[in-house]
């Protein structure tokens, strides 16, 4: 039974600013975008998400206030995100306790990922995934929780009540669930849903933001062309990429783009 859940609206930085619809079909490497709705918006993060390069620790990560870099209207962004998260085709995770921003991950995405992270992927592969007697205890309880609970529940949330009660889990399968990084505790009797591995991709996440803010506030105006910094080498604490961050830092408000004569450019927000 799916459970209406709204997400938060608004800009994780200031959600009372108003926001200029940015022509990223300027942009070098989005001339031939064709983004359309958020569906669209989520794919094209999706694949500027250098998974290859990350060793396919983590499922390819798109940050909700990325989608507000591409779309004009912010609040159509949201309706059609929770539209999205009803109907099952994405989930959506914290980022940290008491933080606004919002993780989205393709379904498809996330029960890939579970599966390869925990090894499970592989034995389906053989075959043995037919037969669950084949499957390890924990291997069996996550298996289950894809199935059952992150196939039919659209909430950030979920309590102990509904774990025992409406999907039979037992006290011994949430603490299973938490060690295998799919459960992380909210408070006493709730955990949040979460992405094995998650705390790694974060560090790489804020390392990377802070690096590329950097980049800009070096040079000698303290701007620098869109086309410019995309063109530029990453350095080695920008694992995610410089056109990942590039749609973080504009959809969170830190950085304003400003079109010129010469193309968009791109200056801190708060000089």
């Amino acid at each position: 039974m799916k459970r209406r859940h709204t997400i938060l609206r608004g800009s994780p930085g200031n959600s009372k600013k108003s926001k200029t619809f940015i022509p990223w079909s300027n942009g070098k490497l989005d001339s031939e975008a064709n983004i359309t709705d958020a569906m669209s918006a989520i794919e094209h993060i999706r694949n500027i998400f250098p998974q290859e390069q990350l060793q396919n620790r983590f499922p390819p990560i798109v940050f909700k206030h990325q989608l507000y870099a591409l779309l004009e209207n912010r609040t159509t962004v949201d309706q059609q995100v929770n539209d999205l998260f009803e109907c099952g085709r994405i989930k959506i995770f914290h980022l940290e306790h008491r933080n606004e921003e919002h993780m989205i991950v393709l379904t498809k995405d996330f029960i890939a990922h579970v599966n390869r992270y925990h090894n499970i992927s592989s034995r389906e592969g053989r075959g043995e995934r037919k037969d669950d007697k084949k499957l390890t205890s924990r291997e069996q309880i996550i298996s289950r929780f894809l199935i059952e609970v992150i196939g039919s529940i659209s909430e950030l949330t979920i309590t102990e009540h509904t774990m025992i009660n409406q999907y039979g889990f037992k006290d011994k399968d949430i603490t299973e669930l938490v060690n295998a990084g799919l459960l992380t505790l909210r408070d006493a009797g709730s955990w949040w849903f979460s992405i094995p591995g998650a705390g790694q991709f974060i560090k790489i996440f804020k390392k990377g933001r802070q690096a590329t803010i950097r980049m800009i506030r070096a040079t000698k105006s303290r701007e620098i062309l869109l086309t410019e910094l995309r063109s530029r080498k990453s350095p080695a604490s920008i694992k995610l990429g410089l056109t990942y961050h590039t749609h973080d830092l504009v959809g969170s408000d830190l950085i304003k783009c400003i079109p010129s004569t010469s193309g968009l450019v791109l200056r801190i927000a708060d000089d």
